[in-house]
């Protein structure tokens, strides 16, 4: 409970950390991503679905949605997040 505490207080007083709220296909918060902007890239601290969600799918449309968001930084994942990254990136490169 005092990490989650420690989380929450990160995000809610540093400005490099971020919380966004994602909306599913019938327009209801269904997910967050909490991110920290580095010098070019963007750390994907946590990506968190609503349990209905949870397939590689929407995380791959989350993604997506948060690289219109950061532009031209590169995403980038933590411990936790890395192997979803992994497998958006792959699955960008697909033809």
């Amino acid at each position: 409970m005092s990490n989650l505490q420690s989380e929450l207080k990160l995000f809610a007083e540093d400005a490099g950390h971020q919380l966004y709220l994602y909306k599913d296909a019938d327009n209801d918060f269904s997910g967050v991503v909490g991110i920290e902007d580095g010098d070019g890239y963007v750390l994907v601290r946590h990506l968190q679905l609503a349990p209905a969600l949870r397939n590689q799918e929407t995380i791959n449309t989350v993604l997506d949605e948060l690289a219109s968001i950061v532009g031209a930084r590169r995403i980038m994942g933590s411990l936790e997040t890395t192997p979803l990254i992994m497998r958006w990136e792959e699955h960008r490169r697909e033809p």
